[in-house]
């Protein structure tokens, strides 16, 4: 079996009703897919965040690294591409683009040998934890954040679930009282996690508002700070007894490895599609295992309860979850068929692959030419 086509496809998925974080407002969705076809016509399917920038990077530097290769040779073929482009692409948007071209070739190989990727892996399909992600600032006309925000949390708890994330960072009295409602409605008995996106500075976090979000049960406070900024990091866990939890724009295992000697948090958050793809998410995990760090998968949950269900340790506690189909993390509009969950769990797919398979008629409507 040999590689015989590399393609390239960036989609922007609109939000019906746009959307905030800390650090900038959300319109709309991009996506880089990957489709690499064999010679024997199985094709793989890869994503991650990206624009056109993405799509060049592939053609003209990665796919001819891939062509007439065998795709089984997945560390092969990752140590080319990331040796060639090591000097520019160290992280960012080429070791996304990796991790989609990486994804697709996994996907390859369990479509040969007729497994999903957990199988391949040697694992052992699992009932995987997750958390409804969400609490996104609407900013409308007419709109209370704070009911907003408790509405939300009560839909999630009809759900079944029993752990559920907001979004903070632009306002930290206006958080504070959606932190409450939020709480309000989960109760003690459910986890209420907050995501910062790297909105916070350290001076803003005084003694009475560290107290507060104590007083409050927060389970875990993520990226508050920007993604270097480890010294940060390490004061704050020294100030507060919250979890603190990094790493979705983390990529490969070296920035792992600084997570690790520094100890400025608490969870591990990697993403498949960002650090480097599924070969080196097995690097990730590994240093996870030997040192008994708390795993929790950013988004895409297709693959990562594959991913989970192949680690037969217990680091992954939790995975992050978006009904993709709605207006959020939407690429669900683009599969052929969702994976969904029921009473806060979620089995991994059967079908044979890495969790993920396109609409090609959905992809051309998406499409960015």
């Amino acid at each position: 079996m040999k590689i015989a086509r590399v393609e390239a496809i960036v989609v922007s998925v609109p939000l019906e009703k746009p959307k905030k974080i800390s650090t900038r407002p959300i319109k709309s969705r991009e996506y880089l897919i990957t489709k690499i076809v064999a010679n024997n016509d199985i094709i793989g399917w890869g994503l991650t965040f990206g624009g056109l920038e993405s799509k060049l990077i592939i053609e003209k530097e990665l796919a001819p690294l891939l062509l007439n290769q065998d795709p089984d040779a997945v560390e092969f073929l990752w140590n080319q591409m990331f040796q060639k482009t090591i000097r520019w692409g160290r992280r960012g948007i080429y070791i996304r683009a990796i991790s989609a071209l990486d994804m697709a070739l996994w996907d390859i190989r369990c479509k040969n040998y007729g497994l999903p990727l957990y199988k391949l892996l040697g694992g052992t399909n699992k009932r995987i934890p997750v958390y409804a992600s969400g609490g996104y600032y609407r900013f409308e006309d007419g709109v209370d954040e704070v009911e907003s925000v408790a509405e939300e949390m009560q839909k999630y708890v009809n759900q079944g679930f029993t752990a559920a994330k907001m979004k903070v960072g632009i306002d930290l009295q206006l958080d504070i009282d959606r932190m409450r409602a939020a709480k309000n409605i989960l109760g003690s008995q459910r986890r209420l996690f907050i995501d910062v996106n790297n909105g916070w500075h350290l001076n803003q976090l005084t003694p009475k508002i560290i107290s507060q979000l104590e007083e409050i049960g927060i389970d875990w406070i993520e990226e508050p700070f920007m993604p270097d900024a480890i010294e940060e990091n390490i004061q704050l866990k020294e100030r507060t007894n919250i979890p603190i939890a990094n790493g979705e724009i983390l990529c490969t295992r070296w920035d792992f490895k600084q997570l690790l000697d520094s100890k400025s948090c608490d969870i591990w958050q990697p993403d498949v599609t960002v650090i480097g793809g599924i070969s080196e998410w097995n690097k990730i995990l590994a240093i996870a295992s030997v040192w008994g760090i708390a795993v929790a998968p950013h988004a895409m949950h297709e693959i990562h309860s594959q991913l989970a269900s192949a680690n037969p340790n217990s680091e992954i506690y939790i995975i992050e979850y978006f009904d993709t189909t709605g207006d959020i993390v939407n690429y669900g509009k683009l599969l052929t068929s969702k994976l969904i969950a029921k009473d806060g769990f979620l089995n991994p797919s059967e079908v044979p692959g890495v969790g993920l398979e396109f609409d090609q008629e959905k992809l051309l409507q998406y499409q960015i030419i």
